[in-house]
């Protein structure tokens, strides 16, 4: 009988669901890891994420910065607006990564 309202409720549902005939357009972006052997989350947090998020932030035609960190490991995605030259860009972020 619960399976059945599900089903009910489900079905009713499906007229709301976003259909997009053309796929979305992706922002540019790019990806920074890097790992740290046996490194807690907590130390590459501090040590590596924080201070590349600060230097990223600087970049021009930057829209968006998110970070994983776990343990001996994380990794920066960074967007950029659609116009951002991203050979320019990872060249700027190298810079500011040496």
């Amino acid at each position: 009988m619960v399976f059945t309202a599900m089903v009910l409720v489900g079905i009713s549902l499906v007229g709301l669901l976003n259909i997009q005939l053309n796929p979305s357009h992706r922002l540019p972006t790019l990806t920074v890891s890097y790992n740290w052997s046996e490194a807690s989350a907590k130390v590459i947090e501090k040590e590596v994420t924080s201070p590349l998020e600060g230097l990223f932030n600087s970049i021009k035609g930057i829209k968006d910065i998110n970070s994983v960190t776990s343990r001996g490991s994380g990794n920066i995605t960074l967007s950029f607006k659609k116009q951002v030259n991203l050979d320019v860009v990872r060249f700027e972020v190298a810079t500011l990564i040496r």
